[in-house]
């Protein structure tokens, strides 16, 4: 009797192993996609402040960024882990990720894009043995310096690495992306507050026209200057248009000429010498000047 009772109870266990296993999988993959833990006991604590759901062996605790009831992928902050696992919300305010191949630094400041972050350093297994490839990104937290190695999807700790995700690589890097094109317009708004493109004028058969960029355009021309190169030799041509700016660098407006020779276009710059537009750049600063004739 005894012998069928212990068979009994290690049948039992083993389904509820199984079946932890199982409801833990599919919950993690939920919890990964911003989807609410399925297999579980919702409780609500600290006022509305704290979320913790209860499965098989495992937790999911979550802290809403106004109510419980909200949208789940509303969070401030997720993590999910073992019954004796415990979280809390970073007292980081901001964090800085130095993009390494760009020499630049964007700042992180949502709550839930530094959880995310600091999680990913925190809880990454790391071990010996590190790979060659080029370090991308560099974070500094808890008096401790992380690099990621995308191309090896890497994080480096001292001399030990961790291996990170596709998932979690692809989620960080858009959330650097996010916070660095909109570090690059913040620094557009600044330089500018309206650019127009016109004729010059210069040709009976082409009066002079002009057009007031909208703020999509505005990006597009100012990353179309930031990345040519410039050279002194000019091709001594004369400019069909004209940009111009006004801009809190100087107290006057700055102008660039553009140049159209052989079916390219040629940016000159009394400071900086002269450009030659990829054909790219030129089919994005063509779509602009068609609407000089609208």
């Amino acid at each position: 009797m005894k012998k069928k009772n212990l068979i009994i109870i290690g049948i039992i266990s083993l389904i509820l192993v199984i079946t932890g296993l199982v409801t833990s999988y599919i919950d993690n993959a939920r919890v990964r996609n911003s989807i609410e833990p399925k297999y579980t006991i919702k409780i609500t604590t600290d006022g509305g402040n704290k979320v913790t759901y209860w499965g098989l062996g495992y937790k999911v605790i979550r802290y809403p960024s106004v109510s419980p009831n909200e949208p789940y992928k509303n969070n401030l902050g997720v993590k999910m882990g073992s019954w004796f696992m415990n979280y809390k919300l970073s007292e980081y305010e901001n964090i800085d990720v130095e993009l390494l191949t760009e020499n630049k630094t964007v700042q992180v400041s949502k709550t839930r894009d530094i959880e995310f972050i600091i999680s990913l350093l925190r809880d990454s297994k790391y071990k010996n043995g590190l790979c060659n490839g080029i370090r991308t990104h560099k974070i500094k937290i808890d008096d401790e310096e992380y690099h990621l190695i995308e191309g090896c999807s890497e994080i480096q700790k001292g001399k030990k690495q961790a291996t990170i995700s596709k998932e979690d690589l692809d989620k960080f890097l858009k959330i650097i992306d996010d916070y660095n094109e909109k570090q690059v317009n913040d620094e557009i708004n600044n330089r500018v507050t309206t650019i127009d493109i016109q004729t010059t004028g210069l040709s009976s058969t082409t009066p002079m026209k002009k057009y007031t960029l909208n703020q999509e355009e505005i990006y597009i021309v100012f990353n179309i200057i930031d990345n040519l190169t410039f050279i002194k030799e000019t091709c001594d041509g004369i400019p069909t248009y004209f940009i111009r700016y006004n801009s809190e660098e100087k107290e006057n407006f700055i102008s660039y000429g553009i140049e159209v020779l052989d079916n390219k276009y040629h940016i000159t710059s009394n400071e900086k010498g002269e450009a030659i537009l990829s054909g790219e750049q030129t089919k994005e600063l063509n779509e602009i000047i068609k609407k000089l004739d609208n």
